[in-house]
């Protein structure tokens, strides 16, 4: 367990390399591990991702109440999606 509040993760980058692997680069210890990063029975309320790269993150069995992209709640941008295709039925 861990607690991190009040902490700041700045210009963290994702190795550039299709799939993990040994290399010689300064302070990797050799290895590039390109596996994705994992957060699980984890509190990340009250969070703020600001000017982050959230390409290919996948959400799963997690509660959104509350959470938005730029001011809009994601429940709305849902609820409106399923009321389109409905309507398209």
């Amino acid at each position: 367990m861990i607690q991190m509040g009040g902490t700041i993760f700045e210009n963290i980058v994702r190795p550039k390399a299709e799939k993990s692997q040994l290399i010689e680069e300064p302070g990797t210890g050799n290895w590039v591990n390109v596996e994705p990063v994992m957060f699980k029975n984890s509190d990340l309320s009250t969070a703020i991702f600001d000017s982050c790269n959230l390409t290919n993150v996948d959400l799963k069995n997690c509660n959104i109440d509350g959470l938005s992209i730029d001011g809009i709640l994601i429940k709305d941008l849902i609820d409106n999606y399923k009321n389109t295709k409905n309507e398209e039925r």
